[in-house]
């Protein structure tokens, strides 16, 4: 595994595969112990990603195309 930082600001435009790759690795670490939530696409695109995005700075690890979680 080679991890690369990847960092997304609001004046970037970022690629599909970057809030998709995050919105999947959210979704999956927060659907385990001790949250097991369950979230839609949606609520963490525009409940999580966007805000984040408009604030600051996302940072994303990435291993070449894929976000990864650890």
């Amino acid at each position: 595994m080679q991890i690369e930082y990847v960092y997304v600001d609001a004046n970037t435009p970022t690629p599909d595969k970057y809030y998709n790759g995050f919105i999947r690795v959210y979704k999956e670490a927060f659907s385990l112990h001790p949250y097991y939530e369950v979230y839609t696409d949606s609520e963490v695109l525009n409940d999580v990603w966007v805000p984040h995005l408009n604030n600051g700075l996302i940072v994303l690890a990435c291993d070449g195309e894929l976000v990864v979680l650890d």
